[in-house]
Order: structure tokens, then C-alpha cells, then sequence
């Protein structure tokens, strides 16, 4: 799944194979024993990666009150 989440550009990487021998017992096969098969390629690129300039995200000015807000929900106390 990472390799398909993180590799694949589905504009470019995915595509069809008609009219390919398969199993001829699917009763879903038109011709029988024919199918169209799907290739995805989530192959690792050639080369390096490419560097993007990026911006890490800071810690939200208000994360203790939120903080806060949680522990009391967590740990509240049933009556």
C-alpha cells in the first residue's frame, strides 16, 4: 500500500492491457478466457529525488489549552 500511496501517478503510471488471456472459467469474461488486465507501476523512479523547498509547521500557539481540554475529557469521571 505505501509503494501505491506514495509511487503512483495515476495519469501517468496505471494503464490497460485488453483483450489479455485469463482464466477461462469467469463467467464475466467476454470473450471466454479473455479479460482486461490492470498494470500499476509503483516502481522506485531512477535517479534522485527531486528536493522541494518545504516548510515545517510549528507547534498551534493555543496546543496547551486544547491539551487541556482533552486530558479533562479523558479523564472525567463517571457519576
Amino acid at each position: 500500500m505505501w509503494a501505491l500511496t506514495t509511487r503512483v501517478r495515476p495519469d501517468k503510471d496505471v494503464f490497460k492491457v485488453p483483450h489479455a488471456p485469463g482464466m477461462p472459467l469467469d463467467p464475466s469474461s467476454e470473450p471466454a478466457g479473455m479479460h482486461t488486465k490492470l498494470v500499476i507501476d509503483a516502481t522506485t523512479p531512477v535517479g534522485a529525488d527531486k528536493a522541494r523547498d518545504t516548510e515545517l509547521l510549528g507547534t498551534p500557539e493555543d496546543t496547551d489549552k486544547w491539551r487541556e481540554i482533552l486530558d479533562n475529557m479523558v479523564n472525567r469521571k463517571e457519576d
